[in-house]
């Protein structure tokens, strides 16, 4: 297990529940491997944080739930 995303905001993805920023400073092929197995798609906006870029996504929530609905009550969206 890894986290894949990085937190660059007061909220999450600026507190929308389907948007994340990935962190590909310490995943390096998290975005290859989220876009080629449909769990997201690449909004192409991208934020700064000290020397890297990061991009932030548009997560795939139906797909994701398919995979692991449990961690689904562990969250927050309402935050």
């Amino acid at each position: 297990y890894t986290i894949l995303t990085v937190n660059l905001e007061e909220m999450d993805a600026i507190g929308l529940p389907d948007k994340a920023f990935i962190d590909i400073n310490n995943n390096p092929d998290a975005m290859e491997f989220l876009v080629l197995n449909n769990l997201a798609t690449d909004t192409g906006y991208r934020r700064g944080s000290g020397w890297v870029e990061y991009p932030m996504v548009h997560v795939n929530l139906p797909l994701v739930f398919q995979h692991c609905p449990e961690s689904f009550n562990r969250i927050n969206i309402y935050a």
